[in-house]
């Protein structure tokens, strides 16, 4: 199932699929599993028969409708601004389902005036036949109609007994069709041949090789700056590079990369001051604070790298694009500056990044580390540029995203801050620093109940933390000391309850 349709079950779905072979082995009069996994291999009837059983989606209209508010209010102008030339919409929905998001998008752009003498295209792809003949009908029930709002309900439904029929015309805007993703010769994976995809909820039944295969098929066929929508809880950090990450509407999407749409920002020189390093600082006159802290300086070159590192993101399938070249270098030696960092002697660590090789200094682990160290020092102008040239060549770095948040709070800016924040805990949900950053700016503003779910996200995730993290984003706090405040913290804001 995972070679051909790039489906990855879990442990815990293994009585469920004992459950399906062992209907289908009955069913099928095969011999044995043996025999019956070989009919498998070689019939695409049989096929079709267990996705009917393993693939059983439950979705209903206006699904996720922060996506559709972007979609509207910036997705769609930007596309009648950028394609006014051609007057062409073009949206794939891949794993479809029974048709609900296909006809939501319709309902969307049906009417706009923006849109009028458009050809628009709307296909609905998925594997599963049974869920496509049931879209292709246009018949649904009331619970998958409970988020629609009244006015689309009056406007395109009416009453079939219990049920409710889809009005003709917005069934004739959208195509369903039954189709692989996986399928790399597939029809609907033509180059430019979509404005805006729509793969939603999916991603994450993936296996982790498949889906980058299909995320690359994704960005061969959206047209330039065109626009993809995953599940909330789905991201492409670590596997392409591809796109640039969007946030309005308090959601996340993505936006395909092109030349003119890459650019954060450029890096100046800096304002700080050129301090010497002083010849008594050097690694054998630092101090030793104890076993954690030890362990931590150890790791710390490689930990770094490793929480900076672009994700390598695979070719894009059929298409001839180069990979940005790499610009870290394999041994960059941060350990002296990371123990100045602990030692909270941010001139003298930052003095010791000015005095690596060119090369190095560019890298984005010396740049993430640079970025710490000038909030720490309150330079934050340069702070912001340093994130910049990590977010240039890694948009879905966390770390990165965290440190803005710091910077945009110390300015007074706190809905930028809150931002960033969101944009760090969706990139990495594992990160406990800007759980705790949005719980403490929460209790300030009078946010209690917001302000409890993320400092308690925060204790949670911090025993967990990787200790280099903590080291490099704590803002010189320990993990014990993080703790106690998350707990502090905490009974205050339940006292306000």
């Amino acid at each position: 199932m995972a070679k051909r349709l790039g489906l990855s079950f879990d442990d815990s779905k293994l009585d469920e699929l004992a459950n399906v072979l062992r209907q289908r082995v009955s069913a099928t009069s095969s011999s044995d599993v043996d025999g019956y996994l070989c009919l498998l291999g070689t019939s695409m009837q049989e096929l079709r028969e267990v996705i009917g059983h393993l693939t059983i989606p439950e979705t209903y209209f206006f699904r996720i409708p922060d996506h559709f508010r972007a979609f509207q209010e910036v997705v769609l102008p930007e596309i009648v601004r950028s394609r006014s030339s051609v007057r062409q919409l073009r949206i794939l929905s891949a794993g479809c389902a029974s048709g609900e998001e296909p006809y939501t998008i319709a309902m969307l752009v049906r009417g706009r005036t923006d849109l009028a003498g458009w050809r628009i295209t709307i296909k609905g792809i998925d594997v599963n036949p049974a869920v496509i003949a049931k879209g292709n009908a246009g018949r649904y029930s009331p619970w998958s109609l409970r988020e629609i709002e009244p006015r689309f309900k009056e406007q395109y439904f009416r009453p079939v007994g219990r049920d409710f029929q889809l009005h003709d015309s917005i069934r004739e805007m959208v195509s369903l069709e039954e189709g692989n993703l996986m399928d790399s010769h597939a029809s609907f994976w033509e180059s430019d041949a979509y404005d805006v995809i729509f793969f939603r909820n999916a991603f994450m039944y993936l296996s982790p090789e498949a889906g980058r295969s299909v995320i690359a098929r994704m960005a061969k066929s959206l047209a330039a700056n065109g626009y993809l929508f995953m599940g909330p809880a789905e991201t492409l950090r670590g596997v392409s590079q591809e796109f640039r990450l969007c946030h309005t509407h308090e959601t996340f999407y993505y936006q395909l990369r092109t030349d003119s749409a890459d650019t954060l920002g450029t890096i100046s020189a800096s304002r700080m001051p050129k301090p010497e390093i002083p010849p008594s600082i050097n690694e054998t006159s630092l101090p030793n604070t104890g076993r954690e802290w030890s362990d931590s300086i150890r790791q710390a070159t490689e930990r770094i790298r490793i929480l900076s590192r672009v994700p390598e993101a695979p070719p894009v399938l059929g298409a001839a694009k180069q990979k940005p070249a790499d610009t870290r270098r394999p041994h960059v030696d941060l350990t002296l500056a990371m123990s100045l960092l602990q030692e909270e002697r941010f001139e003298q660590a930052l003095a010791v990044l000015k005095e690596l090789p060119p090369a190095d200094q560019v890298s984005h682990d010396v740049q993430l580390l640079r970025a710490i160290l000038l909030t720490n020092h309150g330079d934050l102008v340069d702070a912001r540029q340093a994130c910049s040239l990590v977010l240039k060549a890694d948009e879905l770095n966390a770390g990165a995203y965290y440190v803005m948040a710091l910077c945009s709070e110390h300015e007074g800016d706190t809905q930028t801050a809150v931002e960033n924040d969101q944009t760090a805990i969706y990139l990495d949900p594992s990160f406990a620093m800007p759980h705790l950053h949005l719980g403490l700016s929460a209790k300030r503003s009078g946010t209690f109940d917001l302000a409890v779910q993320e400092l308690g996200s925060a204790l949670l995730l911090l025993p967990r933390e990787d200790a280099t993290r903590i080291l490099l984003f704590g803002g010189g706090f320990s993990r014990n000391a993080l703790l106690e405040m998350c707990r502090r913290e905490l009974k205050g804001c339940r006292g306000q309850l």
